[in-house]
C-alpha cells in the first residue's frame, strides 16, 4: 500500500514531467524541433534484437506468471506476447528520468499481451493510463486510433479489439500480484499524446487529442 508521502513524491515528479513536456510541445508547435519525437519515443527503435530478449525472459516470467493478457483476460500462452512496457531501445537518459537503469527486464516492466494489443501498444495505437490521480493499480484502455478496433486479439480470434474498449484493469487484484511500473505506463502514455497530437507533419494542432494526464 503506497504511502500519503509516496503519493506525493510521485505526482510532484510527474507535475515536474508534465512541465518538461509542455515546453517541449511549444517547441514542435512552432515547428523548431523536428527529431523530438524520435528522441522520445524508444518504441520506434526496436528491432529484431530486443524480440529476442523477450524470448530469453518468457521462459522465467511464465514460471512466475501464468500466461493470461493483462486487458483481455485471454489465457492461450500460443495466443500472447510478453511484452516490455520500455523496450531495451529505450535511451539510457530516458530509462533514468522515469527511474529505469537497469531495470528494463524487471518484472514490472513487462506483461503478457495478445499478440494484437502487444502490436498496438508498441506502435503508439493504445496505452493504458491511470483512471485518477492517486491510483497506483487501476488502469483504463485508451484506444488512440480507432481503425484498429476491428482487429482480432489475436490470429483466429472471434473477439476483436473492440471489445476491451474502456476497460478497467486493477493489478493489485491480478493473481502474480506483480504491479506494473506506474511510471513507465504514463510514459507511454505521453508518447502516445505526442504522436497523436498531430494531425500533419508540419506539426498542425488537433484538439481532438488534447487531455489531460495524470
Amino acid at each position: 500500500m503506497a504511502t500519503v508521502q509516496q503519493i506525493s513524491q510521485d505526482t510532484q515528479l510527474l507535475r515536474k514531467g508534465q512541465s518538461k513536456v509542455s515546453q517541449d510541445m511549444q517547441l514542435l508547435r512552432k515547428g523548431q524541433s523536428k527529431d523530438l519525437l524520435r528522441q522520445l519515443n524508444p518504441w520506434q527503435k526496436m528491432s529484431q534484437t530486443s524480440a529476442g530478449r523477450v524470448k530469453d525472459l518468457r521462459s522465467t516470467y511464465a514460471k512466475r506468471v501464468p500466461p493470461c493478457c493483462v486487458i483481455s483476460g485471454h489465457n492461450q500462452e500460443r495466443d500472447l506476447t510478453l511484452a516490455h512496457i520500455l523496450p531495451h531501445s529505450t535511451d539510457a537518459n530516458i530509462q533514468h528520468i522515469v527511474g529505469m537503469s537497469n531495470k528494463l527486464n524487471n518484472f514490472r516492466n513487462v506483461m503478457w499481451l495478445c499478440s494484437a494489443l502487444e502490436s498496438a501498444f508498441d506502435r503508439q495505437q493504445l496505452s493504458l493510463e491511470p483512471v485518477d490521480p492517486l491510483s497506483r493499480t487501476r488502469f483504463k484502455v485508451r484506444i488512440w486510433e480507432p481503425e484498429i478496433l476491428i482487429v482480432p486479439l489475436y490470429d483466429g480470434a472471434a473477439r476483436t479489439i473492440s471489445s476491451i474498449v474502456d476497460a478497467v484493469i486493477d493489478f493489485s487484484l491480478l493473481s502474480d500480484r506483480i504491479i506494473l511500473y506506474r511510471r513507465c505506463l504514463t510514459y507511454h502514455t505521453l508518447i502516445c499524446y505526442l504522436t497523436h497530437l498531430y494531425a500533419t507533419s508540419v506539426c498542425r494542432w488537433n484538439s481532438a487529442y488534447d487531455c489531460r494526464f495524470y
